[in-house]
């Protein structure tokens, strides 16, 4: 998501947005302090640009902070170590990242979650209807062929030295003369 310029995370530089998260994130630091801290970076802040840079950028972080430390977990454990338990134990580390989340933010993670899922799944959803679609179509176009060169007259002037434009006319002619009889009788009256 890219931030607003007018936005607190726009305002603030990497290393501050970093400080601030590692203050109100992990350290659980009051946004009172938080605010005194940005105001000493001359940064003006409100507590709503606060609370909507931490809902925000928090969980984003939170996730990311966990991957890291379940990266560096995993390379500190020794080289002759199964993958399996590393991965394990990275696993373990990662959880433990997330120890402290309210109801509210466990739920925001998982919605988070599913949300990259389902994202993922429509992409690859709206390509497998694309490819039907076209397959679909592909079969259709060679059935309507070998229906129509079945029928002899078509064959023949489709064989035949005239124009494309002559045999689309003699074609047309030939397989919507039905068409064509209906309207001229006055019985039916076809849409334009």
């Amino acid at each position: 998501m890219k931030a607003r310029s007018d936005s607190l995370y726009a305002r603030c530089t990497p290393d501050q947005r970093e400080e601030l998260l590692v203050f109100l994130v992990e350290l659980g630091g009051p946004y009172s302090k938080a605010l005194k801290m940005l105001e000493e970076w001359g940064v003006r802040a409100s507590l709503g640009s606060l609370s909507r840079f931490i809902s925000e950028h928090g969980m984003d972080w939170r996730l990311n902070r966990a991957a890291q430390l379940a990266a560096d977990a995993e390379g500190k454990l020794p080289a002759d170590w199964e993958k399996s338990r590393k991965l394990a134990l990275a696993q373990k580390e990662f959880e433990l990242a997330f120890r402290d989340l309210s109801m509210e933010e466990f739920i925001a993670l998982e919605r988070l979650e599913l949300d990259k899922k389902s994202a993922k799944s429509k992409g690859w959803l709206e390509t497998e209807k694309l490819k039907l679609s076209r397959e679909k179509f592909e079969v259709g176009t060679c059935e309507t062929f070998l229906k129509w060169y079945g029928v002899r007259k078509a064959r023949s002037i489709a064989e035949s030295n005239l124009s494309n434009a002559d045999k689309i006319s003699r074609l047309r002619a030939e397989f919507f003369k039905d068409v064509d009889a209906l309207e001229a009788s006055g019985e039916v009256e076809l849409p334009e």
